[in-house]
């Protein structure tokens, strides 16, 4: 995903935080000498870091919560015949209305013909 990809609303991704936490944590050594700057830089880094952090386990949540979704769907179409035929088992033919396959008109379902 690139930068322009995040601002047009694709969603963050985590590895982009966890570079700049990392470019900020080598700016840190690079100033070490200045104090005030060095313990800035490091805040920097353990901010970045940390939402990246928070990002990537809230991606790995969401894949999570998809691959159960997913799950409980085929099981939904497994014991209720989601597309399968009537010699299958489906929920049509165990209702009994698997036998209707024509349309009626009207009148035909109102007086029963």
């Amino acid at each position: 995903m690139s930068v322009t990809d995040m601002f047009r609303g694709r969603g963050t991704d985590s590895r982009l935080y966890f570079a700049i936490g990392g470019l900020s944590l080598l700016k840190a050594l690079v100033v070490r000498n200045d104090r005030q700057r060095f313990r800035s830089e490091l805040k920097d880094a353990a901010m970045f870091l940390a939402v990246g952090l928070f990002l990537r386990r809230a991606e790995q949540r969401r894949t999570d919560k998809v691959a159960d979704i997913d799950m409980i769907r085929q099981e939904v179409k497994r014991r209720f015949g989601g597309g399968q035929t009537q010699q299958s088992g489906g929920l049509r033919s165990r209702l009994g209305r698997g036998q209707q396959t024509q349309s009626r008109s009207l009148p035909e379902r109102l007086f029963g013909r």
